[in-house]
C-alpha cells in the first residue's frame, strides 16, 4: 500500500510541474482560463500528491481552439478528441492526459447547460496570475457536485467524489443560503444532500463509519457507488437506463428492446457537439445515427459485444 501511494505521489507531482507548464503557456499566449475539479479540490486533501486523477481538466476561451491545439501539439501532446464534444482531449506518454473545455456542460441536461453557459460571470481573477480565473468557493462547490450528479446520471462515480466532498466541506467555510438557492435552480439539491449526507456518515470521526446510520435511499447510492466504478461501468449505465424503462425493476425483453431502440435510433441534443453539421439541419440530424453505427462497428466493436451481453443477462 505504501509504495501504491508512493507511485501515485509522483505520478502527481509529474501532473503538477506539467499543468503548471501549460498554464504559463496560456499566460504567455494571452488565453484565459479556468483549472476545474481536481486542479482546485487537491488543496483541501492533508497531501495533495496522493490525490489520484486521471487527467487534469481546464476551461478556456474557446475562441483560441485552434490555437490551444497547436500549443498542445508544440509541447508534444497528440490530440485524441477535438470540436466533437464540450472538451477537446489531450495526450502525452507516458501518463499526460488534459480536457481542455470549451464549456463546462453540453446539452443532455437542460437545466445544467443553461446555468453555465455564460460561466463568466461567475469567475474572477485569480491571484499573481494574469489570465488564469477562479471560481468562489461557493460556486466551485456547486459546480463539482452538478458534475458529481451528472456522472451519477449516467452510470455512476467513484468513492473519491466522497471523499472530495467531506474534505471539502470540513476544510472550505461556505455560505450555505446561496448554495441551496442555487441547487434549487439546477434541480439537484436532493443529489446533493444524498452524497453529502454519505460522506459525513463514512468518514466523520463521530460517526467512524457506522453504515447503520445510512437511511436505505442512501444505502442504496452508495452500493450504486462502490459498484459502478470511477466514472460508470457498462453494467451501471445500462441498469440505469432500463431501470428508468420499469416501474418493478424487472427488465423484461420489451424494456431491453426500447433500450436497445433509444440507443440506435435517439439522438440527444449533446450530438449537436460531436456532429454539428449533421445535427444543425433537421433532414440530415437521422444521418448522425449512421455515422455511429458506423464507428460502433469499426471504433468501438468490442464496447458494443460487451453492453450488448451486458444487457442480454440482466435480470434484476
Amino acid at each position: 500500500m505504501i509504495f501504491l501511494l508512493w507511485i501515485c505521489s509522483r505520478i502527481n507531482i509529474l501532473f503538477e510541474a506539467e499543468k503548471e507548464r501549460i498554464f504559463e503557456v496560456f499566460e504567455k499566449n494571452k488565453i484565459w482560463y479556468l483549472p476545474l475539479k481536481g486542479c482546485i479540490i487537491k488543496d483541501v486533501w492533508p497531501q495533495s500528491e496522493i490525490r489520484e486523477h486521471a487527467d487534469i481538466d481546464i476551461l478556456f476561451d474557446r475562441t483560441y481552439a485552434d490555437k490551444v491545439r497547436t500549443l498542445m501539439a508544440d509541447m508534444g501532446y497528440d490530440t485524441k478528441e477535438f470540436g466533437k464534444s464540450y472538451h477537446d482531449t489531450y495526450i502525452k506518454k507516458p501518463i499526460y492526459n488534459f480536457e481542455m473545455h470549451r464549456y463546462l456542460f453540453t446539452n443532455d441536461n437542460e437545466k445544467t447547460t443553461e446555468y453555465y453557459m455564460d460561466i463568466n460571470q461567475k469567475m474572477f481573477p485569480a491571484e499573481n496570475q494574469k489570465y488564469q480565473y477562479r471560481l468562489s468557493c461557493e460556486d466551485f462547490y456547486i459546480y463539482f457536485i452538478a458534475h458529481a450528479v451528472k456522472h451519477l446520471r449516467l452510470g455512476g462515480t467513484g468513492l473519491r467524489t466522497l471523499v472530495d466532498i467531506y474534505l471539502y466541506l470540513q476544510n472550505v467555510p461556505l455560505n450555505f443560503s446561496y448554495i441551496s438557492e442555487q441547487l434549487s435552480v439546477l434541480e439537484i439539491s436532493d443529489g446533493e444532500e444524498k452524497l453529502r449526507n454519505i460522506s459525513n456518515k463514512l468518514f466523520s470521526l463521530e460517526n467512524n463509519g457506522n453504515l447503520s446510520l445510512l437511511e436505505d435511499d442512501e444505502k442504496n447510492l452508495l452500493d450504486f457507488i462502490f459498484l459502478s466504478g470511477a466514472y460508470g461501468t457498462i453494467e451501471s449505465k445500462a441498469k440505469l437506463e432500463l431501470s428508468a424503462l420499469s416501474s418493478n425493476q424487472t427488465f423484461s425483453f420489451k424494456n431491453k428492446f426500447i433500450y436497445w431502440t433509444k440507443r440506435i435510433f435517439a439522438v440527444p441534443a449533446r450530438y449537436n457537439m460531436r456532429y454539428p453539421k449533421l445535427y444543425k439541419n433537421k433532414v440530415t440530424r437521422p444521418l448522425i445515427n449512421f455515422v455511429r453505427f458506423y464507428n460502433g462497428l469499426t471504433k468501438n466493436r468490442k464496447y458494443l459485444i460487451s453492453e450488448f451481453r451486458t444487457v442480454r443477462k440482466m435480470k434484476k
